[in-house]
């Protein structure tokens, strides 16, 4: 239960009790740093509220709506820099026979091992015989005197 739904349910008297024995621990902590610094065993110990407080996590916003905003799109946008110029990366197809001997390449790997999955490999023939008709669909026979018009 946090501290808002006790002290909402009527437990004003138990929060209470409970941030005591937290300032009476806060309390005890640091007189236990202090007497370390002391000793010399640490060289300086650091304030107790600046653990539950550290001044490195305030936030303060100087920026107003539209500011916000505007700062919010722009890490989501992207530069003229980022957007992938096509011209650089062009795709190189793979040609089917290529597609195969990886495929192939695969199966024999995935058989070989000592933990071989039947799935994996019935699914690489799944992909095999996808490609193998894709081969056959793009084979056209065609008359010799198709190539002279």
């Amino acid at each position: 239960m946090t501290r808002w739904q006790a002290e909402g349910d009527g437990w004003q008297e138990a929060v209470i009790q409970e941030d005591q024995r937290l300032a009476t621990t806060i309390q005890q902590i640091s007189t236990t740093l202090q007497a370390f610094e002391n000793q010399n065993r640490i060289k300086e110990a650091v304030p107790i509220q600046d653990y539950i407080n550290p001044a490195s996590e305030k936030m303060e916003d100087c920026l107003n709506e539209e500011d916000l905003f505007e700062e919010i799109a722009a890490c989501y946008s992207l530069t003229q820099e980022e957007i992938p110029d096509d011209d650089l990366d062009p795709v190189v197809p793979i040609r089917p026979a290529e597609a195969l001997a990886a495929i192939q390449t695969l199966k024999d790997w995935e058989e070989q091992q000592d933990d071989s999955s039947h799935k994996v490999v019935r699914q690489l023939k799944d992909i095999e015989k996808r490609v193998k008709a894709l081969q056959i669909s793009h084979l056209q026979q065609r008359t010799l005197d198709s190539y002279f018009t």
